[in-house]
């Protein structure tokens, strides 16, 4: 039965019966809540408003609206399910390795979790020098004196892997302080912005449009980019089930975090679309970085300062949640017997330092080399969406794979939150 704990269900390092088996923990503290669950999924999908500036350029802010509604029930609502459903099923560290390995075997498992271990490689390696971007910004100053550059670059990277070293408790915990500090600022201008809705004058004296707020561009939108933005800004939802074996009660946290998370994203993106543009109605000039532009142009001072400070923040989040996830991503694979069993291994804090070694040596590598102007992070981040999608058709195929032989073999079934819709719906086997 596939809900059987860890160390009740070893599982061969080939998929089949009568091989060698992984040797999973017989003891584990589960102590990761949903708290620290949603921020950890938050960071996986979204990590903040910021990027969204060119969907406004691209298709104006009611197709941006819509588009994150519609895409949030054809997408990242069937995603987020189907990643509920088997993290639930399989309560373990590794998450889509085990998935695709139980539909496919285990070959295509460990090709999806080295797949994955490049894509979160090269995407961790752009935040040193994206975050001294952002604090360029913030601070209105010019970094660009080598040694303090690299200062910078050193400090963050070490920090923030101290954060990991500690554990994912204090990874959840720090990423929840990310998140809140992350959000606040925008929260606080979302909220005076909105107060000049009916007046068109906010409490501040801010102008605000309610027509530019939904506005439309005059010119045709460019639909291949205006979607490719949107499905990367609502993707990653199974990116948290790397971690389901150290989740306290995996069966009901799991799917309200993933819940939560879910409402908490929308807003994320939904809310300052609407607010900048009722600020700000020259669609063209939404590019990247211009919610500090309006800020400091509308807002004042001070509210630029706060959202510069907030990108920063939301950098190491991100950074953060791709160190973490490629840790637990080596553990689970070395749990189920795809790497040797020493990657597995726990320190006194519980961290997988041998696994946290070697799941992100790729981005010690990359760190000295992280670019540092915009234009050559977009080029890296550019690299990183050609191997993420890959590795998430790859993911998507291995949980639909395994899903649907679970009905061909055993009927429907019900995703664990209380309810379930159409092919969802049913008696669980």
């Amino acid at each position: 039965r596939v809900g059987r704990p860890p160390q009740e269900r070893p599982m061969s390092s080939s998929g089949d019966k009568g091989e060698s088996t992984a040797l999973l923990p017989k003891k584990r503290q589960r102590n990761v809540t949903v708290l620290s669950l949603v921020a950890i999924t938050y960071f996986a999908v979204a990590g903040g408003p910021e990027g969204t500036e060119t969907l406004i350029q691209t298709g104006g802010p009611l197709y941006s609206v819509l588009g994150f509604i519609i895409i949030g029930i054809l997408w990242s609502i069937p995603m987020a399910l189907m990643s509920a459903e088997l993290t639930t099923a399989f309560p373990e560290n590794g998450g889509y390795v085990l998935w695709v390995s139980a539909a496919w075997g285990a070959q295509a498992g460990e090709m999806a979790g080295w797949l994955q271990f490049v894509s979160s490689g090269v995407d961790a390696c752009i935040y040193p020098g994206l975050f001294l971007v952002y604090l360029e910004q913030a601070l209105d100053m010019n970094l660009e004196d080598p040694t303090i550059e690299w200062t910078i670059k050193i400090t963050f990277v070490v920090l923030l892997l101290l954060l990991n070293v500690l554990g994912i408790e204090s990874v959840g915990h720090g990423s929840t302080a990310f998140m809140i500090v992350l959000l606040t600022p925008f929260l606080i201008i979302i909220s005076i912005a909105f107060t000049g809705i009916f007046t068109g004058i906010g409490v501040l004296g801010w102008p605000f449009s309610t027509a530019k707020m939904l506005g439309r561009p005059e010119t045709e939108p460019d639909w291949p980019a205006f979607f490719m933005v949107l499905l990367w800004n609502m993707g990653y939802w199974e990116g948290a089930s790397v971690c389901a074996g150290e989740v306290a009660n995996v069966g009901t946290v799991f799917p309200q975090a993933i819940a939560i998370s879910m409402i908490v994203v929308l807003l994320n993106y939904i809310l300052p679309i609407m607010a900048f543009s009722g600020l700000d109605g020259n669609y063209d000039a939404f590019h990247n970085g211009h919610y500090i532009t309006v800020a400091r142009e509308v807002c004042g001072t001070w509210f630029a300062y706060a959202l510069g400070l907030a990108q920063t923040v939301s950098v190491c989040g991100l950074f953060a949640n791709g160190v973490v996830k490629n840790t637990y991503l080596v553990c689970g694979m070395s749990e189920q017997g795809l790497l040797p069993s020493a990657l597995a291994a726990r320190g006194r804090h519980r961290p997988l330092l041998s696994g946290f070694a070697a799941g992100n040596s790729v981005v010690y590598q990359t760190e000295i080399h992280a670019a540092r102007t915009t234009k050559r992070i977009s080029c890296a981040g550019g690299g990183g969406v050609d191997v993420a999608f890959v590795f998430s058709d790859g993911c998507d195929h291995g949980g639909w794979g395994y899903l649907w032989r679970l009905a061909r073999d055993h009927g429907l079934f019900r995703i664990p939150c209380g309810g379930g819709v159409g092919p969802f719906s049913g008696p669980r086997p």
